[in-house]
């Protein structure tokens, strides 16, 4: 079966939407990184970030709340890199499927360890066609590796507490 027009147009529109919330991300862009949301989301990185930082901010439903939790963490990092790879997409009507693989660098310039974590994974998103384009709606990430200091993402948090971070 042939591929429409329009698929693809929203396929490219969904390779934007992951692409503009990692670039978001490493660039501290939050309002930008908002608007990558719907108005509620199911956001699942529990078995990421409770292994690395702690419970409790690895799940939220509330858009703003998941913006401070990440707010919290991100900015403590002298810099990140989120790269997506491999996107696949599946379409139905006004709602889509998305998974693809995640490598997030994190630096941390330290005199304790390695200065670097890299966490892989594959994350599975779910979207909604809204009046204003493609909105995330749900969100998980499987982990697959880490490789580095995990000390640095509680670092990174620390620096943000206390007001170091960028």
């Amino acid at each position: 079966m042939a591929t429409s027009i329009e698929e693809l147009m929203d396929k490219r529109a969904l390779d934007e939407l992951i692409s503009a919330q990692a670039i978001a991300v490493d660039t501290h862009d939050w309002d930008g990184y908002r608007k990558c949301f719907a108005d509620k989301v199911r956001f699942d990185f529990s078995e990421h970030v409770e292994r690395v930082v702690g419970k409790g901010v690895g799940e939220a439903t509330d858009p703003d709340q998941w913006v401070a939790n990440v707010k919290s963490v991100i900015p403590g990092f002298d810099s990140t890199m989120h790269s997506v790879t491999n996107i696949i997409h599946e379409i139905k009507g006004d709602r889509a499927s998305s998974r693809c693989y995640v490598t997030a660098e994190h630096f941390l310039n330290t005199d304790s360890g390695d200065r670097s974590i890299t966490a892989s994974g594959i994350y599975m998103f779910g979207s909604v066609r809204t009046a204003s384009g493609w909105k995330l709606e749900t969100w998980r990430l499987k982990t697959l590796f880490y490789r580095g200091n995990p000390l640095l993402y509680k670092q990174a948090a620390d620096r943000v507490r206390a007001g170091l971070a960028k």
